[in-house]
């Protein structure tokens, strides 16, 4: 499933069993999925981030808080558990743009909830580009045309898989920006 406004790959089963077996993927984890974005600001490094994540279904927006604000917050308030998930986003810097103060990252989608790339990126303060509803403002004039944010899946990688569905093992599955 893709947010609205984000392009790139989406995966659908042919038939029922091939869908029961994307969704056993998904669950598990092991199909690694790449996503590629242009975020405000410079980000020099590779690093992991880790949070939880609450969907407001009344306004179509998620919110992240980090692990130590939810232990914190676990004591205090019963129930939490049930509004937040666990969500992991690895990025990678692939280079910085000057002039638009901005980085083009590779980003590996570990979990997979609502709005994770967009709410953890704008959770510490790099909004994707062209994403109002977390946070970006335009900063040049020719910005304020972007109709959507700058977010892409562009890479899906099968893990090893034996039995029916074999001849995807260790596939890579592309779109172009």
């Amino acid at each position: 499933r893709l947010d609205r406004n984000t392009s790139g790959l989406m995966l659908c089963g042919k038939s029922v069993r091939g869908s029961q077996f994307l969704s056993e993927i998904l669950r598990e984890r092991s199909l690694r999925k790449y996503y590629v974005a242009y975020v405000q600001g410079r980000i020099d490094r590779e690093f992991s981030l880790k949070g939880f994540l609450k969907k407001e279904e009344e306004k179509n927006r998620s919110e992240v808080i980090s692990e130590r604000e939810y232990q914190e917050r676990k004591w205090r308030e019963p129930g939490i558990e049930k509004e937040y998930k666990r969500i992991e986003t690895v990025i990678k810097p692939l280079f910085y743009v000057e002039e638009r103060d901005c980085t083009k990252l590779e980003i590996l989608l570990v979990t997979g909830k609502s709005h994770q790339i967009r709410a953890h990126l704008a959770n510490i303060g790099h909004p994707v580009l062209g994403d109002r509803k977390y946070g970006w403002k335009s900063i040049k004039e020719e910005e304020k045309v972007f109709r959507y944010q700058l977010l892409h899946a562009g890479r899906v990688e099968f893990p090893e898989i034996k039995g029916e569905f074999a001849y995807l093992s260790g596939k890579c599955l592309t779109a172009p920006e």
